[in-house]
């Protein structure tokens, strides 16, 4: 028989603490998850943008223009653990 999970205990004065994202970063996003027709998946990629070229080492990704995107496809349809992200426009900074 499986265990059920116990809820976490928040307390009313700090209900973000321990999250990765600060009080106010949250509520924004959960504002504009609300108010605009956006999926989960465009709105993280919307706060993450900027920590991008930092993440992808730390995610086993790449990021690759959409030209690189058929090889890529073959590569990771091969068995390859690495994951890319295609950035078409080539305006997401790289890491220094």
């Amino acid at each position: 028989m499986a265990r059920q999970r116990q809820a976490v205990r928040v307390r009313p004065d700090q209900p973000f603490k321990g999250r990765q994202f600060t009080a106010e970063v949250i509520l924004w996003a959960v504002r504009w998850y609300l108010m605009f027709p956006i999926s989960y998946r465009d709105l993280m990629m919307a706060i993450l943008w900027d920590r991008m070229p930092y993440l992808t080492p730390l995610l086993n990704t790449e990021i690759i223009s959409l030209d690189q995107a058929p090889e890529a496809y073959k590569v990771f349809q091969e068995g390859s653990p690495k994951k890319f992200v295609i950035d078409p426009h080539g305006s997401v900074k790289r890491a220094a």
